[in-house]
């Protein structure tokens, strides 16, 4: 609970029943974690981010999701209000969740808004496909 830094040079991160603010970063490795967020900043040099945001999870801020080599699946709440920022360098985009797009929509980019919008929900991967869903 709290203020939670992990970090990593070389190797996978993986934490669960987190509360709070959460900085993750590994050079080399997968990333995944689940728990009540209220920050986000997640980033792999090279490897796949998997992360639920359990209900109950709020932006109080900006939050960010990055792999440079690797696939992104986010798990948020229904109810989560953000502003969408979605990009991939090769690879798809999927979501089941309800977004209001008010941008860009293609095979490699998606901006909306997530009930209403928020705070930015930034997500991406240099190689990988990005999965948003809803829960």
């Amino acid at each position: 609970h709290g203020d939670i830094h992990a970090d990593t040079g070389d190797g996978s991160i993986q934490a669960e029943d987190l509360d709070g603010m959460l900085q993750a970063r590994s050079g080399d490795g997968s990333i995944n974690m689940r728990g009540r967020f209220d920050s986000l900043r997640v980033h792999t040099g090279d490897g796949s981010v998997e992360l639920h945001a359990l209900p109950g999870s709020k932006m109080k801020e900006d939050w960010s999701l990055e792999s440079g080599d690797g696939s992104v699946n986010l798990s948020v709440p229904r109810d989560l209000a953000a502003d969408l920022d979605v990009h991939t360098g090769d690879g798809s985009i999927q979501t089941n969740a309800q977004v209001t797009v008010n941008g860009k929509i293609g095979q490699h980019e998606l901006r909306g808004k997530l009930n209403g919008g928020g705070p930015q929900l930034a997500v991406r991967t240099g190689d990988g496909s990005i999965q948003i869903d809803s829960i």
